[in-house]
C-alpha cells in the first residue's frame, strides 16, 4: 500500500518504510514533524547498466545445453528490472552454434526478451562441432554480457545405426512381427536425422 506518513509509536525511537520508483531518478526522502528537525535524505535510484550471461561453461556437442540466464543489472550488480520490455540479441563467435528459446532445442531464435518490470530471461544453446564459443547477450543502451563456453567431443548422440529386434524361432505359416530400431554409437534409442 502506499503511504504519505509514518507513525512513530510512542516511546519508540524509529519506524520502517519502504520506497519504491519504477524509473531511474535522483530523489530526495524527506521527514517532519512538529516540535523535531526534519530530515531529508539524497537517494539515487539507479536502473539496469548492463547485462549478465550465465550457465553452464561446459556442453556436449549436438546437445540441447541447460538454460541460460540473461540478466539485467544496475552498476552494482544487483538485478535490475527493465521498465519497458527489453530485446536482447544473441551472437556467437562459433561456426555450427545456435541459440533456442525452448528447452528441447526446437525453436531457434537470436533474439529474446526481458519483460517489462523483470529482470531476467532464459534461452539454450547448441553447437554442432566441438570446440569453444564465446556467447554474448547484447541490447540497445546496456553493456553486453557474455560467456565462454566449451563444448566437448562426446558419443555421436544421432541415429549411426539400425537394429532389428523379434522373435528368432517362430512355425510355418505364421504371421510375426519384428522392429527396426535406430541408435546412436552407445546403443541408445536415437531420432533419424
Amino acid at each position: 500500500n502506499s503511504i504519505t506518513y509514518l507513525t512513530i509509536a510512542a516511546q519508540l525511537g524509529s519506524g520502517n518504510f519502504y520506497y519504491k520508483k519504477t524509473v531511474a531518478a535522483s530523489v530526495s526522502l524527506g521527514a517532519n514533524a512538529t516540535g523535531l528537525t526534519a530530515a531529508s535524505l539524497a537517494i539515487t535510484v539507479t536502473g539496469p547498466t548492463k547485462l549478465s550471461l550465465n550457465g553452464p561453461s561446459d556442453i556436449a556437442q549436438n546437445t540441447c545445453s541447460t538454460a541460460y540466464t540473461i540478466a539485467s543489472l544496475d552498476s552494482n550488480n544487483n538485478p535490475a528490472n527493465v521498465s519497458v520490455a527489453k530485446t536482447i540479441d544473441l551472437t556467437d563467435n562459433a561456426a555450427g552454434g545456435v541459440f533456442y528459446s525452448d528447452s528441447v532445442c526446437a525453436a531457434q531464435t537470436n533474439q529474446v526478451s526481458i519483460a517489462a518490470s523483470n529482470n531476467s530471461t532464459t534461452v539454450y544453446y547448441k553447437k554442432a562441432a566441438a570446440g569453444s564459443a564465446t556467447l554474448t547477450a547484447s541490447a540497445t543502451g546496456l553493456a553486453s554480457g557474455s560467456l565462454a563456453v566449451n563444448v566437448s567431443a562426446g558419443a555421436n548422440t544421432s541415429a549411426t545405426k539400425l537394429t532389428i529386434s523379434g522373435s528368432v524361432s517362430f512355425s510355418y505359416n505364421t504371421c510375426v512381427g519384428f522392429t527396426i530400431n535406430s541408435k546412436d554409437d552407445l546403443g541408445s534409442f536415437a531420432n533419424v536425422n
